[in-house]
């Protein structure tokens, strides 16, 4: 016998079913909600449709319907994701910070050696000036 073991007797909602301590308590309209394991959906009080499985799951939810949660573990295992995409996350943007570094020193090779290239073009069109012979003057008479 599972139905109602953790309702209030004040609980007016039907159809909802509770098996743990604390499991519950707070609903007063909700319809269809499951709740297993210690305070499972504790501050539900008008939501619909929800299944709660594990310690405190859904513990915090007070009207919100359509919810699911499996409990402290599955808490954990989300967290542990969460935690090693983070890391990942961490990794990458290192990688990506040093790859733009090594960019940028070779950006600003390239823009040196331009640069002395460029010299040298001045310096070489400079030196064909004045290497061009002077115009003479050549007077013809009759």
């Amino acid at each position: 016998m599972l139905a109602c073991f953790g309702l209030l007797p004040q609980a007016q909602a039907q159809t909802n079913t509770a098996y743990g301590n604390g499991a519950l308590v707070s609903l007063t309209s909700g319809v269809w909600n499951s709740g297993f394991g210690f305070e499972a959906l504790n501050h539900d009080t008008a939501g619909s449709n929800n299944t709660a499985t594990g310690l405190r799951s859904l513990f915090s939810d007070t009207n919100g319907s359509y919810n699911s949660a499996n409990g402290v573990y599955e808490f954990l295992k989300e967290h542990r994701k969460v935690e090693e995409l983070q890391a990942t996350v961490a990794h990458q943007r290192k990688d990506f910070q040093a790859a733009i570094a090594h960019e940028r020193k070779e950006m600003e090779t390239v823009v040196a050696q331009l640069k002395e290239q460029a010299a040298q073009i001045q310096k070489v069109s400079a030196q064909l000036e004045m290497s061009k012979p002077a115009p003479s003057l050549v007077v013809n008479q009759p």
